[in-house]
């Protein structure tokens, strides 16, 4: 098969952006404000999905490969940007107080401290070319960014949620 450049630019409409992403989290447990969650979102990953493989060895052969089943990176990293309000910090402290009882230090089970949320790569025109729901999420870890006196780059969060499953929503 010859592959030229022109037969790549008469299949490929136009390069996807990495930066023309939104995160929406609509229901954010603990209170938290979904727009400025949204608004201030700087990095996302979309979770790894791995579709297993099942080897069946026979006699002298390699074997051959059966279809697995679906496997998906249980983590779902964000980084978000401060500001002096600490919408960020406080959202999601909120929350992850609310699954883990910092008195006793016991997990709630509640199934509604888990949320979906969804990831929507847009198009340059604005419409929407693909949108992941993540699916059961909720705050795993929380990691501010470094405090330095002689720097005046603004304060980042990492935030790192447990996840269910990565499905392609409608």
């Amino acid at each position: 098969m010859d592959m030229s450049i022109r037969d790549l630019s008469g299949n490929l409409t136009s390069l996807q952006r990495t930066y023309l992403f939104s995160i929406l989290i609509p229901s954010v447990v603990g209170g938290g404000d979904s727009r400025a969650i949204s608004i201030r979102t700087q990095k996302a990953e979309i979770p790894a999905i791995e579709y297993g493989a099942i080897n069946v060895p026979y006699k002298a052969t390699p074997g051959i490969n059966f279809h697995g089943k679906k496997n998906i990176r249980h983590e779902w990293s964000l980084s978000f940007i401060e500001g002096e309000d600490a919408a960020i910090a406080t959202a999601f402290t909120q929350w992850g107080n609310a699954v883990v009882d910092s008195d006793s230090g016991l997990s709630n089970p509640d199934p509604s401290l888990k949320t979906d949320a969804y990831v929507e790569l847009t198009k340059t025109d604005g419409s929407v070319a693909i949108r992941y729901k993540i699916v059961g999420i909720f705050v795993k870890t929380l990691t501010p960014g470094r405090l330095d006196q002689k720097s005046e780059e603004g304060l980042t969060y990492d935030v790192v949620f447990s996840c269910d499953d990565v499905v392609v929503a409608e």
